[in-house]
């Protein structure tokens, strides 16, 4: 608890969650269909937020630090240049290739939403 009273700054994350908290309830209450997923979304967010600014700098409260749980620098290397730059490119490529070939193919019925 003294971590959030010597550091207010960290109580952003609770009031971005309270804020799309309070217009998730408003959205509903008027019926306004697009904006519950995304306040649900931040909500979830801000509490992840939350979370991890409490726990920070640990990685296991109290015995673990970041630093100390973290791979070595050529581990990291590897994957930032493997993985990073070359694999998830591919990937990206091919989402898009294949949203491209069957963009167009399901359309929807009367009777379904």
């Amino acid at each position: 608890m003294h971590r959030w009273i010597e550091r207010p700054y960290l109580f952003v994350f609770p009031a971005i969650g309270a804020g799309a908290a309070v217009v998730l309830a408003a959205s509903i209450l008027r019926r306004r269909d697009e904006w519950p997923f995304y306040m649900v979304a931040l909500t979830f967010a801000s509490a992840f937020g939350t979370l991890a600014i409490s726990f920070w700098p640990y990685m296991i409260p109290g015995a673990i630090t970041i630093d100390e749980a973290a791979a070595p620098h050529s581990s990291l290397a590897f994957m930032f240049w493997g993985a990073g730059l070359f694999i998830f490119p591919l990937m990206l490529l091919y989402t898009l290739i294949s949203y491209r070939v069957f963009r167009g193919k399901v359309g929807t019925t009367g009777g379904h939403y």
